[in-house]
């Protein structure tokens, strides 16, 4: 009695769990119709078991160990059945049905299925065979049927394998510093415990693309399968270096019948700038090599989550006097697919590719899967199609799901007033009611007409000053009615506005405004001294706009003129000014009021920081829609509790901010046993993540109130993604980002800039009529972030790289899923990480530097991780004290943790994974 192989010893120790189970049994089932001579049939069916002795081996257990066994050729027989009528059914049966190891593993039947129709069926555990096994015998039954029962005597071929040192050796250099981990696109959450549920799908694809590429490239195709379900993974995943199990089949090592090796990793790297010919020669080499240092157990640590077998089994043997049909029962191939999200069987037939996936049910839906189907063979049409191409240029999406993704979910064309601009929308409202109140603020009201007055006479007082059309004028003020009053002003003079918020660091404001290029500052006398006047001309906004200038004629304003410019955090180190025009805000503000009915006796609660681009959205527009704006006291501003008071006094009916202000809001409310909001009608959240029970703790206070989440970025429109939060799941991981509000467009792109397919993530690019001019006086970054549209309306468009992770649902909705770079949003506020990073690196204590966002007691803080040069003394508090000089608030650590070293990746990169979490005591 001999040992078993590492692959039968695995095998055996299944079967031992599950006895039963024949679902992995290989099979060789002809369908024979003529006149047969059984008793030839039989005989030439024992040869092929008397030649392969493998096929006789038994599996006895001695001392609690299995071993082998070759049994005689005379114990085995073929059985003989009747089944008139549903043949294929009982030979399928007879195929799954278990095996006892322990004394076969190889059975045969002839099943008369009428009276010149016959089965024969052949099958075997994978213990001793697999399907290249079952392809050799229906190619050697032809020979031994036709000498009349007898086999050859050709000698069965030997394999011809590495050595297990061999096989060390490649392995280790070929997987050396991979990441096997794929993070493939699920439709369900991983379970903390698989139940190994799973499901299966069949389906058929034309054969013609796949056999032309093999043709014109000379490969097999199977390398052409292989290659091609890489160019998916890539789409996929975003990643060019992937690990696929691939089976080996003995056929492709010599005519030997016996235990399948199993799958063994292969490493493929899917570039998108290679040629699809170039990835195919790669592909076939990483395949053949893979197969020649088989078994998979000298891989060690290097797993894999997904798999590929194919096949192209033998054609049905020619006996002498009958038609012979090779029917395919069973299991397309031999691959294991326990552990695995997904695996492809292909089969490779005359008729086309059998394709079968098995998948991981607990995580994939059966549409996915059934997309994928749709995109390989789009793959494999465009690789026939131009196999000289580059990998990133070949199409995946089906063209029904490029015409939705394109046009269908972005037809958002409407009408809206295009000849306007924002001061004339507000002139139409003074004209209208210009006894309405527009601003309110602790005791103070200014009605539109005493608006209209202030705002004119600082507008010509700005133009006395210097400011010409298309000038940017910076405004620092507090959150006061003379804010509204300054930003009209400037706009009013055909200028652009530059919001300068108080509380910036000194640097910053001087920064911002050089850049910006700004000569003219409106300020009041509360944040005067927070402006340097050198070479600055500061104009007085004042309670009342002071006694402005006589016969000063304000400009005509356009829709083409520049609206705001507004700094938001660059990965520089240097804020970014993006340059915003009347156009975009027009068209956002006027849909957004028409859409959510905001208009006059509705009243609008500012609670957004001046730099924040909110900001625009809380003045302009309730004053264009006769609606009432209510300004905080600016010694009160982060105070929930005043807040309340307000939205009681003034009867507040439309609340807009970050998620984390209404969440400081409802808390008010629960302390102080606020138990309604009767007025509340309208909450607008934007900007940050919406904690999923946030709507619900809404609708507690206001329960006819709808709330919606916004979504955008500062470079396109304040807000031109909306999502109406009605009945939310708890399941949910987030509140879902919505569709493209009106003339806007949204799209998610694949890592080769394809729309990606329904649940794939990839970058979302926004586009539409609120997109920014780009960044003030950085062309580079400009090309870098704008690139042309092609699917706009009209043509000509351009759209907005935002750096946001997102997918689309199958309806169209989007799902935002992070950062696809290093920004962050905390509190609401964009903040990029390699800003904070350079500001800190620039100590000349820090030898590096890094910044990431961390949870500290259930809230989301920045976390500054220093690494101190040789002999330096730093203290937490000290490097903060000294970033608050230069950063916002908002950017400042609020944790800093000093490291001997930062973590590091096997390729030398931060590995932020590994950043240690922080303790509040560095603070």
């Amino acid at each position: 009695m001999t040992e078993l192989s590492t692959a039968q010893r695995r095998l055996f120790h299944r079967w031992r769990h599950d006895p039963a189970d024949g679902t992995r049994n290989v099979s060789l089932v002809l369908c024979l119709r003529g006149l047969l001579d059984r008793d030839r049939l039989r005989s030439a069916v024992l040869a092929l078991l008397d030649r392969h002795e493998v096929l006789r081996s038994r599996f006895p257990v001695t001392g609690g160990h299995p071993g082998v066994e070759v049994r005689p050729t005379t114990e085995f027989k073929v059985e003989s059945s009747e089944a008139h009528g549903n043949a294929v059914t009982v030979a399928e049966a007879y195929v799954r049905a278990g095996f006892d190891l322990t004394v076969a593993a190889v059975r045969a039947a002839l099943i008369e299925a009428g009276p010149a129709e016959h089965l024969l069926v052949l099958a075997a555990h994978p213990i001793i065979a697999d399907h290249a096994s079952m392809d050799i015998l229906c190619a050697e039954l032809t020979e031994a049927f036709g000498r009349g029962g007898a086999a050859t005597t050709r000698p069965a071929t030997v394999d011809v394998v590495s050595s297990p040192v061999e096989r060390q050796a490649f392995w280790r250099s070929v997987f050396d510093g991979v990441d096997p981990s794929l993070d493939l696109p699920t439709d369900r959450p991983r379970p903390a415990f698989s139940s190994q549920r799973r499901a299966n799908m069949d389906h058929w694809l034309p054969g013609e693309s796949a056999r032309r590429v093999a043709e014109v490239s000379e490969v097999d195709t199977a390398t052409v399968l292989l290659a091609a379900f890489g160019i998916l993974l890539r789409r996929y995943t975003g990643k060019s270096d992937l690990v696929v199990g691939v089976l080996v089949d003995t056929l492709e090592e010599g005519h030997r019948v016996g235990t399948s090796t199993g799958a063994v990793p292969a490493r493929l790297l899917v570039d998108g700038g290679q040629r699809a010919n170039e990835l195919l020669k790669h592909t076939h080499a990483a395949r053949a090599v893979a197969h020649r240092h088989a078994p998979a157990e000298a891989v060690g640590a290097v797993p894999h989550q997904v798999g590929l077998a194919f096949r192209q089994p033998a054609r049905a043997p020619q006996l002498p006097g009958l038609d012979v049909e090779r029917l395919e029962l069973g299991p397309a191939t031999g691959l294991a697919t326990a552990g695995l999200d997904l695996a492809l069987s292909v089969v490779e037939l005359p008729e086309g590719l059998r394709i079968d996936c098995d998948y991981d049910a607990e995580v994939f839906g059966a549409e996915r899967i059934s997309r994928l189907f749709g995109h390989l063979e789009r793959v494999l049409d465009g690789m026939a199609a131009a196999p000289g191409s580059v990998v990133a240029a070949l199409p995946m999406l089906t063209e029904a799901e490029e015409q939705r993704a394109a046009r269908t979910w972005n037809a958002t064309e409407v009408d809206y007033p295009a000849g306007a601009t924002l001061p004339r929308l507000v002139a139409e409202q003074i004209a209208a009611a210009p006894d309405a109140v527009a601003l309110r603020a602790e005791e103070d009201e200014v009605t539109y007409a005493a608006l209209d007055r202030w705002a004119d006479r600082l507008a010509a007082r700005l133009l006395t000053a210097g400011v010409s059309r298309g000038d940017v004028v910076g405004v620092v003020t507090e959150r006061t009615p003379e804010l509204v009053a300054a930003l009209l002003a400037v706009l009013r003079a055909g200028a652009a506005y530059l919001p300068l918020d108080p509380a910036y660091p000194d640097e910053r404001l001087r920064l911002m405004l050089a850049d910006a290029r700004a000569r003219v500052v409106l300020t009041t006398a509360g944040a005067a001294d927070r402006i340097s006047a050198d070479g600055l001309v500061l104009v007085p906004v004042g309670s009342d706009g002071g006694s402005g200038p006589v016969g000063v004629d304000l400009p005509v304003t356009d829709p083409a003129d520049l609206c705001y410019v507004i700094y938001t955090s660059g990965s520089t180190g240097r804020p970014k000014g993006v340059l915003l025009d009347q156009r975009g805000r027009v068209n956002n503000f006027t849909t957004f009021n028409q859409r959510f009915r905001v208009g006059a006796g509705d009243s609008v609660l500012s609670v957004a920081a001046l730099g924040f681009d909110m900001t625009v959205y809380d003045v302009f527009g309730p004053l264009i829609a006769g609606a009432t704006l209510v300004l905080s006291d600016p010694d009160r501003d982060r105070d929930p509790v005043h807040w309340l008071d307000l939205m009681t006094t003034h009867r507040v009916t439309v609340w807009h901010s970050v998620p984390a202000l209404l969440d400081m809001l409802l808390f008010a409310a629960a302390e102080l046993g606020v138990t309604a909001l009767p007025d509340l009608r309208l909450v607008l959240l934007g900007g940050d993540w919406i904690p999923v029970d946030l709507a619900d703790r809404v609708r507690a206070l206001s329960p006819d109130a709808e709330v919606i989440s916004l979504g955008g970025a500062t470079e396109v429109s304040v807000d031109s993604m909306f999502y109406p939060i009605g009945e939310v799941d708890p399941r949910w991981p987030s509140i879902p980002y919505g569709r493209p509000g009106a003339n806007q467009r949204a799209y998610v792109l694949d890592v080769d800039g394809h729309l990606a397919p329904v649940g794939v993530p990839g970058e979302l690019y926004l586009g539409g009529l609120g997109l920014a001019w780009g960044y003030a006086g950085a062309g580079a970054q400009t090309a870098a972030r704008f690139s042309p549209d092609p699917y706009a309306v009209p043509p000509g468009g351009r759209r907005y790289a935002t750096g946001d992770l997102a997918r689309y649902q199958s309806d169209g909705t989007l799902e935002l899923l992070g950062r696809a770079d290093l920004q962050v949003k905390i509190g609401g506020a964009r903040i990029e990480l390699g800003e904070v990073e350079a500001v800190l690196r620039e100590l000349p204590e820090v030898s590096s530097a890094v910044a990431a966002p961390h949870r500290v007691n259930g809230i989301v803080v920045l976390v500054g991780y220093v690494v101190p040069e040789p002999g330096a003394d730093l203290d937490a508090a000290g490097v903060r004290r000294r970033l608050a000089r230069r950063l916002p608030a908002f950017m400042v650590p609020a944790v800093i943790v000093l490291l001997d070293r930062l973590p590091l990746t096997p390729n030398g990169k931060v590995d932020r994974k590994h950043l240690p979490p922080p303790h509040r005591t560095d603070s």
